[in-house]
C-alpha cells in the first residue's frame, strides 16, 4: 500500500495535468487576493483566503478524471493487478493519491493569497484556532467532493469500457486457433448492472464531468436533463426558502 501510493505521488509530480492544476489554484488564489484589496480592503485576508473551497472542486472532477483515466487507458491499473497488488490496495491508494492532490491544490491556493494579501492586506485578522478549524472544514468539504469524482470513475471506467470477451492462456505447442482463445469474460456486466451502472454515471455530477472530460459523451441528452436537474431543483429549493425568509 505505501509503496503504491508513493509511486503514485512520484507520478503525480511527472504530471503535466497536476502542474497546470497546480499553477491554476496558485493563480486563482493571487487573484482572490488582489480582488479584495480592490473591492474590500477593509475585510482583510480571511474574507476570500479559503475562496479555495468554490473553486477547487471546479479542478478536481476533471483533473480526477484525467489522471485516473490514464491509469485505465494506458493499463496501468491492470499491470497493477497483475503483478500481486490486491485490487484493495489499488483502490485505497487511488482514493488517497487524488485526495493528496486537491489537497496540496488548497494549500497552494491559501499560501499564494497569504503571500500576495500580504502587503495589500496585512496578516490573517483571527485567532489561530479559528482559521486551522475554518481550513480543516473548508479542506474536508473540497476532499469529499474530489473522492466523489474519484469512486465514480474508478468504479465505473473499467467496467463500462471493458471488453465482453478475454484472452485465456494456452500452452506453447497447444492447436488452438486465435480465435478459439476469446472466452466470456466473467467481471463483464451485465445488462442490468450496466444499465446501473451507467445510470449513476450520467446521474451525478462528477460521472458527467468524467465523460466531459474524455469526450465520451455517449448519452447526451440524459446528461444534460440530470445536469439541469441538479441545477434546477436547489435553485427552486432555495427560492422557496428565500422567499419566506423575513429580510430587514
Amino acid at each position: 500500500m505505501r509503496n503504491l501510493i508513493s509511486a503514485g505521488i512520484y507520478r503525480l509530480f511527472l504530471s503535466m495535468a497536476f502542474r497546470i492544476f497546480i499553477l491554476f489554484s496558485a493563480v486563482y488564489g493571487g487573484l482572490s487576493a488582489i480582488s479584495t484589496y480592490l473591492n474590500q480592503p477593509e475585510m482583510g485576508q480571511a474574507f476570500s483566503i479559503f475562496g479555495f473551497v468554490f473553486f477547487i472542486p471546479i479542478f478536481s472532477a476533471p483533473f480526477t478524471a484525467i489522471v485516473l483515466g490514464s491509469e485505465f487507458s494506458f493499463n496501468t491499473v491492470r499491470n497493477k493487478l497483475i503483478t500481486g497488488c490486491t485490487k484493495t490496495k489499488v483502490y485505497f491508494s487511488y482514493i488517497a493519491v487524488t485526495t493528496l492532490a486537491a489537497a496540496a491544490m488548497c494549500a497552494v491556493s491559501a499560501v499564494t493569497h497569504f503571500l500576495v494579501g500580504l502587503p495589500l492586506l496585512g496578516a490573517v485578522n483571527i485567532p489561530p484556532a479559528e482559521f486551522a478549524l475554518s481550513f480543516a472544514v473548508g479542506l474536508l468539504s473540497v476532499l469529499s467532493m474530489t473522492v466523489l469524482s474519484a469512486v465514480i470513475t474508478l468504479c465505473t471506467q473499467e467496467y463500462l469500457n471493458a471488453s465482453d470477451l478475454e484472452m485465456f492462456e494456452i500452452s506453447a505447442d497447444a492447436d488452438i486457433q486465435s480465435n478459439d482463445l476469446l472466452i466470456p469474460n466473467s467481471d463483464y456486466p451485465t445488462p442490468e448492472e450496466r444499465k446501473t451502472l451507467e445510470f449513476f454515471y450520467d446521474f451525478l455530477p462528477g460521472g458527467a464531468a468524467v465523460q466531459s472530460v474524455w469526450l465520451r459523451l455517449e448519452r447526451p441528452a440524459r446528461v444534460i436533463g440530470f445536469e439541469a436537474a441538479w441545477l434546477a431543483f436547489p435553485t427552486a429549493a432555495g427560492y422557496l426558502i428565500f422567499r419566506r425568509r423575513n429580510i430587514r
